[in-house]
């Protein structure tokens, strides 16, 4: 196979070397050697993303976020779980929540990072109600939140009536 230089038309000796027999052995030995270098070099490393927010060494003990955040919020699902985060580690048995208007839902703490606190209905959310939450809870250091107030108000973003046609509005 010839190959030129769209310059001076002249046979390029390098792509020639590379796909002449004699030295695709060394070509291919290289890639592996190379390869295998890559492999190494990228062992024990790990890609896992990383939990936000990061844990930080806090003065007190708080609430990072929450979310939903407090007001009136729009939700995909009518079940959505109120997930919270805080500062510290939490005692999963010292949890207390009272909410009003009496509703029932499940705190539970994550096996996978003891900060964060999901609080999950155990029926639907009424939409355009208020619910107001009050929650205690003591880090596994023996830090006390009493009576931490929330306020929530779901809502659905509704789709436009059919009065559109289907254009996927």
């Amino acid at each position: 196979m010839k190959t030129f230089n769209s310059e001076s038309g002249k046979q390029s000796k390098f792509l020639t070397a590379i796909i002449s027999k004699k030295y695709w052995g060394g070509f291919l030995g290289a890639l592996l050697v190379g390869g295998i270098l890559a492999i190494i070099s990228f062992q024990g490393k790990s890609l896992k993303p990383q939990p936000l927010p990061q844990k930080q060494d806090l003065s007190e003990f708080k609430i990072l976020s929450i979310n939903p955040p407090q007001g009136k919020q729009p939700i995909a699902l009518l079940n959505t779980a109120i997930t919270i985060i805080f500062s510290e580690e939490i005692d999963p048995k010292s949890v207390k929540l009272e909410v009003i208007p009496s509703f029932v839902i499940a705190p539970e703490v994550s096996t996978n990072d003891q900060r964060i606190l999901y609080l999950k209905p155990k029926s639907n959310w009424v939409l355009s109600r208020q619910y107001q939450l009050t929650i205690s809870v003591i880090s596994i250091t023996g830090r006390t939140m009493n009576n931490y107030k929330y306020s929530f108000e779901p809502f659905l973003l509704v789709r436009p009536s059919s009065n559109y046609g289907d254009y996927g509005i």
